[in-house]
């Protein structure tokens, strides 16, 4: 009768090694996907501020202004070929340009 209690060194270190290839290599696809996101998630915000530029701009003829969505100011303007909105992520001024 053998008393088996449990894995062996070697099972365990095995284990740990295939864990650590998996998620090594899942947290970068993760990181990228993430970062892909957030900056869609920009992206649709500034589109939604340029809307609430141009109904502005329709009612009271403002030409400019800002909007503050999620910690993030979206400045929007009215320009010759639309409107503009222009935000900072990461240190990194965007441009996103609608045509009105």
């Amino acid at each position: 009768m053998t008393n088996e209690r449990g894995y062996s060194w070697p099972e365990s270190i095995l284990s740990l090694v295939i864990i650590t290839v998996v998620f090594g290599t899942l947290l970068p696809l993760y990181s990228h996907m993430s970062a892909r996101l957030e900056m869609k998630k920009l992206g649709m915000h500034a589109a939604e501020s340029a809307y609430h530029g141009a109904i502005l701009h329709n009612a009271y003829g403002m030409m400019a202004g800002t909007n503050h969505i999620e910690k993030t100011l979206y400045n929007w303007s009215v320009e010759s070929e639309g409107i503009c909105v222009t935000y900072t992520y990461i240190e990194r001024e965007f441009v996103k340009c609608i045509a009105y």
